[in-house]
């Protein structure tokens, strides 16, 4: 199933031209567990994370079925960590609750 929410026709034509960029974080992944070394770093998390997830999703069986082996595990290592699931909280729309919530918790979620 490919994922139609913000592209048109051309999937094909902006994968190719992604294509050269994730096969060279596939190479440097190859080499090392993170980005820039042994330990995450903000490219990791700021840049790359962003992208490849989103690239990751646009064309599932694709991403899943090429030679990404280095990447999927780097993925699936950021998107299972605790770090992620912290920073992706999901806040309910400010619309439906009103409730306040700055730069925090909103109230319903606070112990």
């Amino acid at each position: 199933m490919i994922t139609k929410r913000f592209h048109g026709d051309d999937e094909e034509e902006c994968r190719l031209q992604c294509e050269p960029f994730i096969q060279a974080l596939e190479q440097r992944l190859s080499q090392q567990p993170f980005l820039m070394g042994s330990t995450p770093s903000l490219l990791d998390f700021a840049l790359q994370l962003p992208f490849v997830r989103q690239y990751s999703r646009v064309n599932r069986q694709h991403y899943l079925h090429g030679s990404y082996t280095h990447l999927q595990n780097w993925l699936k290592h950021h998107l299972q960590s605790r770090l992620f699931s912290r920073a992706m909280l999901k806040y309910p729309l400010w619309l439906e609750t009103h409730e306040e919530n700055i730069l925090g918790k909103p109230a319903s979620l606070e112990t």
